[in-house]
């Protein structure tokens, strides 16, 4: 049983790449949650990059049409950091 301790104790130190936690105290309304809420998705998807390139994808096959491409476009990207 200490084995399977030790081994926690070591899973639980390593800094993981893909894991998300989101602090829900700091959050106000439900439009900073939305925004937490896209950014945390994009940042899964593998950043701005590739969900441009996924969004391309999907028009290319005609699976979402040239408007709502480009709705995504802006909804998903630039817009959601405003600096």
């Amino acid at each position: 049983m200490e084995i399977v301790n030790k081994w926690h104790v070591n899973y639980k130190s390593i800094k993981k790449i893909n894991d998300i936690s989101i602090n829900f105290e700091v959050m106000r309304t439900k439009k900073e949650f939305d925004l937490v809420v896209r950014l945390c998705f994009i940042q899964q998807q593998g950043g701005e990059l590739a969900m441009l390139k996924q969004i391309a994808k999907a028009q290319k096959k005609r699976r979402i049409d040239p408007t709502t491409s480009r709705q995504a476009k802006s909804s998903y990207t630039g817009s959601l950091c405003p600096q």
